[in-house]
């Protein structure tokens, strides 16, 4: 069964942030560094809400089964630095897919319509981040057409 791909709306706030909890917990087992603050949800939930209204963003959902939400795209444009070119470079901040719909192509199909909204925006190039142990991840961005680029390190104090 295919998943029907659309933009988010304020109503879908909610699993939007269900899915991120899902996808942060999932982090946590590979990357004990990523520590969640008491109000997470509540935090993550007023981020998605900017973003949701915001023109220089967009979210989309994908839906399948009775119009449940099965993952989620959050994208912006974001400012290069000024010494550098371009101007602005579009940005994935989150792609999620619940852990039960995995390898069907949904995720696939998020990127496709976020790749087509940046070219909508004339975006010449998207980043992200990805956890160095999220080999999975890694993988799924390696299909999709991104490379390494960027390597952002870490040290306790």
């Amino acid at each position: 069964m295919e998943a029907t791909i659309r933009k988010a709306r304020f109503e879908d706030i909610d699993r939007i942030v269900e899915l991120w909890m899902e996808m942060m917990r999932a982090h946590h087992r590979f990357e004990p560094r990523i520590v969640l603050a008491a109000n997470a949800a509540g935090e993550y939930r007023k981020f998605v809400s900017h973003y949701i209204a915001h023109a220089d963003s967009s979210i989309y959902v994908a839906e399948r089964n009775n119009n449940e939400v099965v993952g989620y795209c959050l994208a912006f444009i974001s400012q290069n630095l000024p010494m550098f070119e371009p101007e602005t470079c579009g940005f994935i901040s989150d792609l999620v897919v619940t852990e039960k719909q995995k390898r069907q192509g949904i995720g696939a199909a998020l990127i496709s319509q976020v790749k087509q909204w940046f070219q909508r925006r004339a975006v010449k190039n998207i980043q992200l981040q990805v956890y160095s142990h999220n080999t999975v991840g890694k993988q799924f961005w390696k299909k999709t057409g991104f490379e390494n680029f960027f390597e952002r390190l870490w040290l306790d104090l």
